[in-house]
């Protein structure tokens, strides 16, 4: 062991110390009075604090302390972290004893040893409990072989199962036409599903990351060619049912919400009858405003309980003859988001109803949901031409529509450009046979001749309307859902007959017991 004191000049004169007292040169030990202090086979004898005193022209100064003491076989003091399947792990090895390598044996696939770091790094491809042995070594020798056990865990449960998603409207990631999501994570921790931006589907894979305990996240680079990539980030909290998220388009993003599908289990209840809603205009303030449709569009639910999911599968129209039709799973807490992209005018409809299982053949369901249309289909059509919020007004399961009705009820035509004249005309009383047949008065002579057929096995009725405007005759459709005797739905008309291009128009139809 060599301690030694820089010093420049002549004349200098030195003495070391340890612990305070003046050493002597031995035959192990020499320079007790030079600039060097050299001790030879260092033994427990020579640990202290060694000091200096250092003299020239009559100046003193005293250098050090230097606490010296003997190096002993070293033991390993840095037990293993905590490890899991998604994320990257830090094992930084330490010992008793300073200049100790390591030597490691035993670990996992996926994980590496840096000798020049002393560091164990990586991602262990599977769970388990893995023994590992470390053998620590320094000058003084090699300490004892130290085994550990590294438990790798497995992602939180919460994480695992189908979640399903909407993505908010953005003019520059979807031409507002919103976006939806699909995935399903594993019990590993890998990804899989699609991505849906405006109306065009994009699949990803990958694996979350994260630590044990924690939450977990997912990250994915959606490649397009020669289009801007679209980025997913999705966040999945510990023990929560709702993933929050954003895609992004270079500067540009849209926020995500997704939330896990049910799981069926012992309370879970059974598939039951078909559902049905009614969508109204959500802003009162539109009503018998024309530039917007008048009539109530209409929904039927189908709830098919599987072995490890629950479908929906709903059909029906919006109250300007859009089609419906979509097969989603039932979210945690009745939840179910509708994602529905409509091509020939660009427009889509979207939102989150909520299903309240408890009550499933009773009021059914709720939501508010948004038929945004950004380009009319043809020159004539104007109707849902921007925005509209639409609520689930009456809900309930498919009841009779037939057996439980009065012997005569009344149909009502309202909005939809229909004069005054037209609606006395057409609002008019009927008979409903065992076969589901609509009878009116006048029959096909009379000015405003009606005709109404219901569907007993859907719950709904459907029907054509034909008018008289002078000598100019005119036909429409109507239809909607049915049941105890009273129905609701919507009719469209062209706002002028005889003009190519005047705009079609919707307006309601109500049908009740007289």
């Amino acid at each position: 062991t060599t301690l030694r004191v820089p010093f420049a000049g002549s004349n200098v004169r030195f003495q070391w110390f340890r612990d305070g007292l003046p050493l002597a040169d031995t035959i192990l030990r020499s320079g007790s009075r030079a600039a060097q202090l050299l001790i030879r086979k260092f033994s427990a004898a020579d640990v202290g604090t060694y000091t200096c005193e250092v003299q020239a022209f009559g100046d003193r100064e005293v250098v050090g302390d230097c606490k010296v003491r003997l190096m002993q076989v070293p033991t390993v003091v840095s037990p293993p972290p905590r490890a899991g399947i998604i994320g990257s792990m830090r094992w930084q090895l330490s010992s008793s004893e300073v200049r100790t390598s390591f030597s490691v044996k035993g670990l996992p696939k996926g994980l590496k040893y840096d000798p020049g770091k002393r560091l164990i790094y990586g991602t262990p491809s599977g769970a388990g409990t893995y023994p590992i042995w470390i053998t620590p070594s320094n000058p003084a020798g090699s300490g004892l072989v130290q085994k550990y056990f590294l438990s790798v865990e497995l992602p939180d449960p919460a994480f695992r199962g189908e979640w399903v998603g909407l993505a908010d409207r953005s003019a520059a990631v979807n031409g507002m036409l919103g976006g939806a999501v699909r995935m399903t994570v594993t019990s590993t921790g890998s990804v899989s599903g699609w991505f849906r931006n405006g109306g065009t589907d994009y699949r990803f894979s990958g694996r979350l990351t994260g630590v044990p305990g924690g939450d977990a996240s997912f990250r994915t680079v959606i490649d397009r060619g020669p289009l801007l990539p679209l980025v997913l980030y999705f966040t999945f909290p510990r023990g929560g049912d709702v993933v929050t998220g954003r895609v992004t388009m270079g500067g540009n993003e849209a926020r995500v919400l997704a939330r896990r599908g049910t799981v069926p289990g012992p309370g879970t209840a059974k598939s039951g009858s078909t559902l049905q809603c009614l969508f109204r205009l959500a802003d009162d303030k539109k009503i018998g405003n024309l530039a917007v449709p008048q009539g109530t569009g209409w929904m039927q639910i189908r709830r098919t309980v599987g072995p490890a999911s629950v479908a929906l599968a709903a059909s029906g129209c919006l109250a300007d003859g859009t089609p419906i039709s979509f097969t989603v799973p039932e979210c945690e807490g009745g939840d179910f988001p509708i994602f529905s992209v409509y091509p020939a005018h660009n427009g889509s409809f979207t939102g989150w109803g909520n299903l309240s299982e408890p009550s499933f053949q009773g009021q059914a369901f709720s939501g508010r949901f948004q038929w945004r249309k950004l380009r009319p289909s043809d020159s004539l059509d104007t109707s849902y031409r921007a925005g509209i919020d639409l609520l689930v007004a009456g809900s309930g399961a498919t009841r009779s529509a037939v057996s439980d009705i009065s012997d005569s009820a009344e149909i009502v035509f309202s909005y939809g450009g229909l004069t005054w004249g037209q609606e006395i005309d057409l609002n008019q009383s009927y008979l409903l046979t065992p076969a589901g047949k609509g009878l009116f008065p006048g029959g096909p002579l009379s000015p405003a001749w009606i005709s109404m057929q219901v569907d007993s096995a859907r719950g709904t009725f459907t029907g054509n309307v034909r008018i008289k405007e002078g000598l100019v005759i005119r036909n429409f459709g109507y239809d909607g859902i049915f049941g105890d005797g009273t129905g609701e739905g919507f009719f469209t008309l062209r706002q002028l007959p005889v003009l190519g291009n005047s705009p079609v128009l919707s307006g309601s139809v109500q049908i009740r017991p007289r």
